[in-house]
Order: C-alpha cells, then structure tokens, then sequence
C-alpha cells in the first residue's frame, strides 16, 4: 500500500503496474478499518489513473481490469459515506475526479479536500488537473486563449508544489521543481495563518512524540473549527483562497 502511494504521488506508470499486479488481488476487507481505507485509497488512484492514461502501454485486458477495480472502489467509498464515513468523502470526490477527467470534478475534489485539511489529497488533485489540462484537449476548450490556458496550468502546478511542501513530501517537491525551474517555495494562504492545520506538523519528530503521549494517556484530541466555505461559488479563485477545514472525526 505504501508503495502504491509513492508510486501515486509521483506518477510512476511502471511502479503503479509493478504494486498493482503484486496486489490487486489482496484482500480489501479486513478488520482493521484504517489499513482498508488506505489500501483502497491508493489502489483505486493507481487503477484509474493507469485505465485513462493512453499514452502508456496497457493489454486491454489490464485496462479493462484495472478500470473495473477502481470503480467497484469507488463504489465501496460512496457506500460508506452513505453510512457516515467523514473521511471517505473526499476521497470519493477525488477518485469520481480522476475517473470523469474535467475540470470541474477536480475542482470540487480541491474543495473537498481542502475542507478536510487532507494536503496530500488535495495536491494530488491539484497536480492531476494541471496534467489533464496539459494532456488533453477536450479539458482545454474552457479557456479562450492559449495564454489563458498556461496560466491555468501554472497555476495548479503552483498550488500542487505548495501543498507537497506543506505536507513534509519533499522529495515530490524537488521532482515537481526539477521539471519547471519557475515553480515557487512560498507556503499556501492557509499555512500563513496563526490556525494553520494540525496536519502541517505531523511529520515532525517534536509534535508526533508529543501527540502520542497524549493518546498513549487516552487524552482525546480535537481541532479547531475554522472558517467554512461557500463551494457553491463557480469562481476557482475565490474558492482557493477561502478554503477553510472542518474536523475530521475517525480514521475511515
């Protein structure tokens, strides 16, 4: 599961088909909840992102089978949101994102995950829609002009690296930086506030050990609520800028 993530997050066809094929037939029922959802998480990203890519060399069999899985994933999560599951919902959006390949699906898919304060989701979906837009032309038409159509690009690239930063993955950010020299360091909007996501810090060894010794004491940690959002509001800008996150209750 761990390598389907990097594979995931660095868009490595190959390491995708190697893991799939070392796994697709795991089992993705097993008590352990947390371990489910992360395993299916990545299984159905991987799945999708290699059944739509045609540019890299699939059987038609394999597609088909990887299609399949990653879609009978999806309907797992959208079953287990029915049921209360906080944290599937924004994985749900995110794979309904990469399997509809628009603009706007990956755009409720940022929302959705902003929302959450689940960086890494959110930089994927970020990342994936500048790859779409600069891959294929039917998500290009949005944009009157070429001109407007890089911006776009730039921009979610731009947000993509920002978000990876934020999240600890330092190594994707020095992939993203060695493949455009003009993308920046600076932090996101949100990092720059005093209530900066608990999520930001969980890769240092300081706030993880404290963490711990709080739950090890059965201490019940919470988060703030911070401001919410209006994601009915059609304007990317708008939305990117006043993305706020909500709590996220249970590990599924």
């Amino acid at each position: 599961a761990f390598r389907l993530m990097l594979a995931s997050v660095f868009n490595d066809r190959k390491a995708m088909e190697f893991n799939l094929d070392e796994s697709l037939d795991i089992q993705l029922h097993e008590p352990m909840i947390s371990r489910v959802h992360f395993r299916s998480t990545f299984t159905a990203i991987a799945c999708l992102l290699l059944a739509h890519d045609s540019s890299y060399n699939l059987s038609l069999i394999k597609r088909r089978r990887y299609l399949q899985t990653g879609r009978k994933i999806v309907q797992t999560f959208q079953d287990s949101v029915k049921d209360g599951s906080v944290n599937g919902f924004s994985v749900l959006i995110l794979l309904k994102a990469i399997d509809g390949r628009t603009e706007s699906l990956y755009q409720k898919a940022i929302i959705a995950a902003g929302r959450s304060g689940l960086l890494h989701l959110e930089a994927i979906a970020n990342e994936q829609l500048a790859i779409l837009l600069m891959t294929s032309s039917s998500a290009s038409t949005a944009y009157e002009t070429d001109a407007e159509h890089e911006a776009a690009i730039e921009r979610y690239k731009q947000r993509a690296l920002r978000l990876y930063a934020d999240w600890g993955a330092h190594g994707k950010v020095a992939q993203l930086r060695s493949s455009d020299r003009t993308l920046g360091m600076e932090s996101t909007h949100r990092a720059q506030k005093a209530r900066a996501l608990k999520a930001r810090t969980r890769f240092d060894e300081g706030s993880s050990t404290a963490m711990m010794r709080k739950i090890n004491l059965g201490v019940e940690m919470s988060t703030s609520v911070l401001e919410d959002v209006d994601a009915t509001d059609d304007d990317e800008e708008t939305v990117s800028r006043e993305s706020r996150s909500v709590p996220v209750r249970g590990l599924a």
